[in-house]
C-alpha cells in the first residue's frame, strides 16, 4: 500500500473526514493529472499526487472505514473514550505531552 515511510493520523475534529478528503483532492489518476494539478492545485495530490495509486494520501471515506482503518494502525484507540475522557486536555493543550521515540501525544501522569 506504500512505497515509503507511512505517517498515522488520527484527525478529531467536526466534519475531520470531510474536510481532510477535500485538503487531499480527487483520487482518480485522470483526475490527479487533469482536475487536480489545474483546478485544484493548493491540495495534497494536486502538489504531490502521481497517479491513482502514487496519490501521496489517504483518508478514510466513511466512518465505518475509519473504525476499520484506526484498528490497524492504532489497536488500542477508543474513540468513545477519546472524546469522554480525553478531547478537553487537547482542546485546551496545558496538559499535553510529546513523546519523542514514539512521536505521539498524550496525557501527562
Amino acid at each position: 500500500m506504500s512505497s515509503g515511510v507511512v505517517s498515522a493520523h488520527i484527525l478529531a475534529k467536526h466534519n475531520a473526514i470531510t474536510d481532510w478528503r477535500q485538503l487531499m483532492g480527487p483520487t482518480k489518476h485522470l483526475f490527479v493529472k487533469i482536475r487536480t494539478k489545474f483546478n485544484e492545485p493548493n491540495t495534497i495530490r494536486g502538489m504531490y499526487g502521481l497517479s491513482d495509486t502514487r496519490n501521496a494520501t489517504h483518508g478514510s471515506d466513511s466512518l465505518q472505514s475509519f473504525e476499520r482503518e484506526c484498528k490497524h494502525f492504532f489497536p488500542d484507540f477508543n474513540p468513545q473514550e477519546w472524546f469522554t475522557q480525553e478531547m478537553i486536555h487537547f482542546r485546551d493543550g496545558t496538559n499535553i505531552e510529546f513523546i519523542t521515540n514514539e512521536w505521539i501525544h498524550r496525557i501527562k501522569r
